[in-house]
């Protein structure tokens, strides 16, 4: 992973979701929606694949005021319902029009069947009508109410060009927006919250950056740096 994944992948993990890195996914043979043919086989990746249960609950990081506020805006009640996100991230300097093409690449029609189909959450026929809600819009719904599904763009900066374009308006249609600075202010926060805990517990920590910032954040507060 890069940085900018890797930033994402912790935001996500310490929201609760089970995220998956770089997920492989094998696209359909034959277009799912206009049922054209591939000539060969066609592979792709989604940058994360995240999935959350609603009854998520740790003593240390688990509690219901720990989470990010953003999905309950976004209209997500992660509480109550099964969510789901397919996630790109993009670390570099892009205009606008390199904004959009970036993802309606990443959600692509190939792209979301396969991403829905291998998360499990609905059935073939409901999968399908997923895939065609979400070709116009960020978020899709179960007829039951109880799973989500939504794209999510997580980008460097707020806003693109000259004219300071807001990046959540620009993809409005396309994604939910994020920043990778409002990603690592939540991080930073959580392990200020529970930091002798956190820091007391880094090693366990499968990735560096957590460990060393667990580490850096307990002792600043103790006042050794």
């Amino acid at each position: 992973m890069n940085y900018g994944e890797i930033i994402a992948y912790w935001f996500l993990r310490f929201n609760g979701f089970f995220p998956l890195n770089n997920f492989v996914l094998h696209l359909p043979q034959q277009h799912p929606i206009e049922g054209e043919r591939r000539d060969q086989n066609g592979t792709a990746d989604t940058d994360i694949l995240a999935i959350r249960f609603p009854h998520v609950y740790e003593e240390i990081g688990g509690q219901p005021d720990d989470w990010s506020p953003i999905f309950a805006h976004w209209g997500f009640s992660l509480d109550k319902e099964i969510t789901a996100f397919i996630i790109e991230i993009k670390t570099g300097d892009l205009s606008e029009n390199a904004i959009l093409q970036e993802a309606q690449r990443a959600f692509g029609d190939n792209r979301m069947y396969a991403a829905i189909r291998r998360t499990g959450i609905f059935p073939y026929d409901e999968s399908m009508e997923a895939m065609k809600i979400l070709k116009k819009q960020k978020i899709y719904v179960s007829h039951d109410k109880s799973k989500r599904i939504g794209k999510l763009f997580i980008s460097k900066e707020a806003t693109v060009g000259r004219r300071n374009t807001e990046i959540s308006l620009l993809l409005d249609r396309y994604a939910f927006h994020i920043t990778l600075t409002d990603c690592e202010e939540f991080i930073v926060e959580r392990l200020r919250k529970y930091q002798r805990r956190k820091n007391n517990d880094r090693m366990f920590f499968p990735d560096e950056l957590i460990q060393y910032l667990a580490w850096k954040i307990n002792t600043a507060h103790s006042g050794e740096v």
